[in-house]
């Protein structure tokens, strides 16, 4: 690559057709392409790309602050009362699908993942991270139903997805949401 960009950038290959440029929290570029990409074709990409990945950080840094004001505001006792109301809004939205739908699950924890939002165990345990009562209601509901699903299928599979959307049809905003806000609400 012989394009200098004003900004961090890792350049990872695999057996991959595509390229693909994701923004990392530290405000890293991070571009995924084929073995083979020619160095001149990747330099050209950038270019390209150039305002949209300025933007991003831009964006990704702005996020970062108003996250850090809130961390930062945030005692003990916020902290114990935020996670009281994660686990009973959590328990009560989980509760209600898989009465509505008839599913059964174990056990509810909640946890801080760094990387998950929730999973569940062979055993039907679902798991929660604290923080998603950040979320808009919708966002929250979504992960309860995706969750909820994985009692059902194990896997992402069409009908783990097809039983999402049954579950919550705005599955796809929520998700997209998430993805996009996650590190806004990650505290």
């Amino acid at each position: 690559m012989s394009f200098s960009p004003p900004y961090k950038c890792n350049i990872l290959t695999s057996k991959r057709k595509t390229v693909s440029i994701s923004i990392e929290k530290n405000g890293t570029v991070t571009i995924r392409a084929p073995y083979r990409i020619n160095g001149r074709h990747l330099d050209d990409i950038l270019a390209a790309k150039k305002e949209w990945i300025l933007r991003k950080i831009e964006n990704m840094k702005t996020r970062e602050e108003k996250a850090s004001k809130m961390a930062r505001n945030l005692n003990e006792n916020d902290l114990k009362e935020l996670k009281n109301k994660a686990r009973v809004t959590l328990e009560r939205k989980t509760f209600e699908i898989a009465q509505k739908y008839n599913f059964s699950y174990g056990k509810i924890r909640l946890s801080s993942a760094r990387r998950r939002w929730g999973s569940c165990s062979s055993k039907n345990n679902l798991s929660f991270n604290w923080k998603i009562i950040f979320a808009p209601d919708t966002v929250i509901d979504y992960l309860v139903a995706h969750e909820i699903a994985h009692t059902i299928h194990k896997n992402h599979q069409k009908s783990f997805w097809t039983l999402v959307e049954e579950l919550h049809p705005d599955h796809k905003k929520s998700r997209k949401w998430l993805k996009e806000n996650a590190h806004i609400i990650d505290i």
